[in-house]
């Protein structure tokens, strides 16, 4: 830990009245804010990647509506045909 509060700068040397206590403190402040950094950052990514998943599951949710819809229409394209043929033979009996 000392080599880290050298590396950025925290002798305890400017204050020479300075407890252990207090140099300490200083000493933990910069690893604090870093690891705050760090976290609040991985908090961030993972609601990008929970927002992306969500808007993924949504596309691929109006995707297979969008299928539902048109094998229905599928389905349901013979019984017009059947019907518009029964119709023209009505008509070609009775003009």
């Amino acid at each position: 830990m000392g080599e880290f509060c050298n590396a950025l700068g925290y002798t305890g040397r400017a204050r020479i009245s300075q407890s252990a206590k207090e140099r300490g403190a200083q000493c933990h402040l910069p690893l604090i804010v870093i690891i705050a950094v760090v976290v609040l950052v991985a908090i961030w990514f993972i609601a990008i990647y929970n927002g992306i998943v969500t808007a993924d599951n949504k596309c691929e949710n109006a995707w297979q509506t969008i299928d539902a819809q048109l094998q229905r229409r599928n389905d349901l394209i013979p019984n017009l045909v059947e019907t518009v043929k029964g119709y023209a033979a009505h008509e070609v009996r009775h003009p």
